[in-house]
């Protein structure tokens, strides 16, 4: 189990009106954390602008060496245009900054936040990988990215000899199970442990009347969807000049 840590702040800034976990009510999250048997603690350089971080480094104290403590790069933090984004520039310096704000010397786990459309894989890994043999964090990670794209970093990685993906983390709820469709198969090849975000829904045991629920909502999502997408390849016939008849309602 994690403890994520984007509540926390002084309710300033971009996500000000989520970030009001003072310092005080941070200490006593990490010491019932660890007391509970958690000692893994999600941050990321965007959450409070920064100052989601520097109240879980104090938080954390003296206790650092007992935490698996992550960190994220990806999103604009200031209207700065080489500010954000996984460029080799981005990643080096957010991870500098994340050393700084928690206060430590190294991060367990550094995750891209997001997919980058404007930096090419390999200047991403490239940055990635450096990082990691100089000892500032000791796993990199991966968030939100599709599928194709984990594929093609785990070839790229693997044909540099570059320090691979050791962990993810994707949606993954009672109601939204999508990556069992899109990315299970390729974790398990890859075999990176696959870190799920909170959410109210996870956890709920198989055989309650609850679980049957979620899992009633997540088969009407799916029709939903599938249903949706054949509604647009219909329309996108019609368009091309194609008889509608031939387009195929398969999997509905």
């Amino acid at each position: 189990m994690t403890l994520g840590s984007m509540t926390f702040g002084s309710g300033t800034g971009a996500y000000g009106a989520m970030c009001t976990v003072g310092q005080d009510a941070a200490d006593d999250l990490v010491a019932r954390a660890f007391d509970a048997g958690v000692n893994c603690f999600n941050a990321a350089s965007t959450y409070g602008g920064g100052e989601s971080e520097e109240i879980l480094g104090r938080a954390l104290g003296k206790r650092r060496g007992d935490a698996v403590l992550m960190s994220k790069v990806g999103f604009r933090l200031t209207k700065d245009v080489l500010d954000g984004g996984t460029s080799g520039r981005s990643i080096i310096k957010t991870c500098d900054d994340c050393l700084r704000t928690l206060g430590t010397d190294w991060l367990d786990v550094f995750e891209v936040h997001r997919v980058d459309p404007h930096t090419p894989m390999d200047e991403i890994l490239a940055a990635l990988d450096l990082l990691v043999q100089q000892g500032k964090w000791r796993y990199t990670a991966f968030a939100n990215w599709p599928a194709w794209m984990v594929g093609r970093a785990n070839a790229l990685q693997q044909e540099c000899r570059q320090a691979p993906f050791r962990a993810t983390e994707l949606l993954y709820t009672l109601i939204n199970r999508d990556i069992e469709e899109s990315h299970i198969d390729l974790l398990a090849a890859a075999a990176p442990p696959v870190h799920q975000p909170a959410g109210p829904l996870r956890g709920l045991p198989r055989g309650t009347a609850a679980h049957a629920r979620c899992e009633l909502l997540h088969r009407q999502r799916r029709l939903g969807q599938r249903i949706d997408a054949f509604g647009r390849q219909r329309r996108l016939s019609g368009r091309q000049g194609r008889p509608n008849h031939n387009v195929q309602g398969a999997g509905l």
